[in-house]
């Protein structure tokens, strides 16, 4: 995404940059026979790290008995640049996926460690029975993983963020003063009281 382009949000709340919302079916029959019936290249973006693009063309195949297109339409072909995508360059290998760890290491807390990575989510929207088809939509975005291995024993939580939620957070926390706040100490007398 080029971050010097101003983002819109099309009637259905979706982010997007460009001409029009790539999320929402086309209004038009006609425009949706132009497009191509090979994946998209047109807007795969570039390794900030050896400046080709982050997919291979042929890594874009679609697979057997699956017909993967555009939200709306997918017998149109258009897939996705970030179809099957794990986080890494096809050219150079660049990990994009994240692994941090913030350093706690105070008394038995342990450090807190946290990983995000590309990932998407599946959806069934529709069957058909008798043909045996299915419908879904896969949302595109990241698994957040966090675990503190601690005094009280590892404590684990996991969540999915679609593409257009990272987005909206992003925007709205840019100026905001939830990324302003402290981390602090506690302690609860009275709970020990009662335990003694």
């Amino acid at each position: 995404m080029n971050n010097n382009k101003t983002m819109k949000v099309c009637p259905n709340g979706h982010y997007y940059q460009g001409e029009e919302c790539p999320y929402c079916p086309p209004q038009d029959d006609k425009k949706t026979r132009l497009y191509p019936t090979f994946a998209m290249t047109e807007n795969v973006p570039s390794c900030p790290h050896c400046g080709r693009p982050i997919r291979k063309i042929e890594n874009l195949c679609q697979p057997a008995n699956l017909m993967i297109g555009s939200v709306g339409n997918c017998d149109d072909g258009r897939i996705p640049w970030n179809y099957n995508w794990n986080g890494r360059c096809d050219n150079c290998g660049h990990d994009f996926n994240i692994n941090m760890t913030q350093n706690i290491g105070y008394r038995d807390l342990g450090n807190k460690h946290t990983s995000v990575k590309v990932s998407h989510e599946s959806h069934i929207y529709s069957r058909t029975a008798g043909l045996g088809e299915l419908y879904g939509l896969h949302l595109s975005g990241v698994e957040i993983e966090t675990y503190v291995n601690g005094y009280t024993g590892k404590q684990k939580q996991k969540v999915f963020l679609s593409t257009n939620e990272l987005k909206y957070l992003l925007k709205v926390l840019a100026n905001s003063p939830i990324l302003k706040q402290d981390d602090c100490d506690w302690m609860d007398k009275r709970s020990w009281m009662t335990l003694t």
